[in-house]
């Protein structure tokens, strides 16, 4: 289970990397950014489990830590969740970046928003860390450092695109 947790959230920040390095084009184009998306979802689905396999453990994790890890997988998951559920699947799947709607596009501060600036990747990092703890796999270890690498960079894009499509910037 860990390995498949591991797969579903790995290539998150990539999705959004892509997706605004070549924002232009999936604009112009919004069924390859999804066509992509799903490339690299089955492309984790693959390569994960592989790591999983080849993987040393780097921590025995104590019955407090697996517990830990569980608090924090449900913890992780009840934030996407309620950012799924406030933003509605039309801006949770990135449809309202690829064809923004100007009379519909405004800043969400509502629901977990109003505490978190983005519920969802810091659910994403809370996930990573609690599927860690709950196994002490390296490429689990290894997976958390790139989220925490990369979903800065991700929030940032993602701060300046919403910015310029509501007029904030």
């Amino acid at each position: 289970m860990p390995a498949l947790i591991a797969a579903l959230i790995f290539p998150i920040p990539l999705f959004h990397l892509w997706l605004h390095g070549l924002l232009p084009f999936w604009r112009r184009q919004p069924v390859w950014f999804y066509l992509a998306g799903a490339l690299m979802l089955a492309g984790s689905f693959w390569f994960v489990p592989k790591m999983a396999l080849i993987s040393i453990s780097i921590i025995a994790p104590s019955t407090w830590l697996i517990w830990a890890g569980y608090f924090l997988l449900f913890a992780g998951g009840l934030l996407v969740l309620s950012s799924f559920l406030t933003l509605g699947p039309r801006r949770f799947f990135v449809w309202a970046v690829l064809r923004p709607d100007p009379a519909k596009d405004k800043r969400i501060v509502s629901g977990p928003f109003a505490f978190v600036p983005h519920p969802a990747y810091f659910g994403y990092l809370l996930v990573g860390l609690g599927n860690f703890l709950t196994v002490g796999g390296f490429y689990l270890l290894a997976l958390f450092i790139f989220l925490l690498a990369l979903t800065p960079i991700v929030m940032w894009l993602e701060e300046h695109e919403l910015g310029e499509r509501v007029g904030q910037v």
